[in-house]
């Protein structure tokens, strides 16, 4: 579901806890975003059979993530779903062209199925505005530290 840009600073801004809690947030919980994160494994697996691999993460503001392969004829793509520790949010990096966008929309809607917020690559590409030293949205919800 896409929603208006500034709908998404909110969420970005709203998840972004003003104490220390830089890595996860004050109410994160390991087991059930540990759960939620292997359902969407399971379901990108059933979308794309022997065509993904995940891992999680440790000293990241992100759990893990998703690498699924796409193949588009003879070629395969590799594409990224990143898991962030805040709001649900999610991530497909389009860093690699070639998949076509049929091919990310289902990744994208599988992932809103699995209750993830997939927000948009040219929202987390704008600078972070909150109180730690991210220089984007994508730094701050989306790499180790």
């Amino acid at each position: 579901m896409m929603y208006e840009d500034k709908h998404y600073f909110d969420l970005l801004e709203a998840n972004d806890p003003v104490d220390e809690y830089m890595e996860v947030p004050p109410d994160f919980d390991w087991e059930t975003a540990l759960e939620r994160f292997n359902a969407l494994f399971k379901a990108l697996e059933t979308k794309y059979p022997d065509a993904c691999t995940r891992s999680t993460t440790q000293d990241a503001t992100y759990l893990g993530e998703i690498i699924v392969n796409v193949r588009d004829g003879a070629a395969v793509t590799p594409i990224r779903v990143m898991i962030s520790n805040f709001g649900k949010f999610a991530y497909v990096d389009l860093a690699h062209k070639g998949p076509s966008s049929g091919q990310i929309v289902s990744i994208e809607d599988i992932a809103e199925q699995q209750g993830y917020i997939v927000v948009p690559p040219h929202i987390l590409h704008e600078p972070y505005s909150g109180k730690y030293r991210f220089a984007t949205w994508r730094e701050r919800y989306f790499s180790y530290l």
